[in-house]
């Protein structure tokens, strides 16, 4: 079911594994300073790399690509980076934020994703800088109360629908 799982662990590193061909490539829940880095987590049912409940990640340099729903996930966690990691062709979204704040997010490719590049939902206080979102049906879309949230740098183009779309947000 999980290439990698990890639940309830503190001060933890995930570095150069292959997680491909599972339900979930890397699954981290309930989890304090975990660094994620340097992996293959593609090919995966759901997500390439999920972060659920957790503080303090570190998620670079990985390769979250062709899968299910999002390469890489982070939902209610918080005060995480997000950087230099490649998520392309996966069927919902490259890079999704959801109940989830004060992250910095940069120096990503999300391309080629089937619906988003960047999804944002009730999320707040994340910073984007110097990601390349391109060939995506909508590159960047932030919706349902997602607030305080920078976007500086950033390479967005050729996307079918909007550059950046914003729903329901501030």
């Amino acid at each position: 079911q999980y290439g990698i799982r990890v639940n309830s662990s503190t001060n933890c590193t995930i570095s150069g594994n292959n997680a491909n061909n599972n339900v979930d490539g890397i699954d981290v829940f309930s989890s304090r300073n975990i660094t994620i880095t340097r992996n293959n987590a593609s090919n995966n049912d759901h997500r390439g790399i999920y972060l659920e409940s957790s503080q303090a990640g570190r998620i670079s340099e990985n390769i979250a690509n062709n899968n299910g729903w999002y390469g890489i996930n982070l939902y209610l966690s918080w005060n995480c980076l997000v950087s230099e990691n490649i998520a392309n062709n996966n069927y919902n979204h490259g890079l999704g934020f959801l109940d989830s704040g004060n992250c910095v997010v940069d120096e990503n490719n999300a391309c080629n994703n089937h619906w988003y590049g960047i999804w944002l939902d009730n999320s707040q206080n994340l910073t984007f800088s110097k990601n390349n979102v391109s060939n995506n049906f909508e590159g960047i879309s932030l919706q349902r109360s997602s607030k305080n949230c920078t976007f500086y740098g950033n390479n967005i183009t050729n996307n079918q629908g909007s550059g950046v779309r914003l729903y329901n947000t501030s």
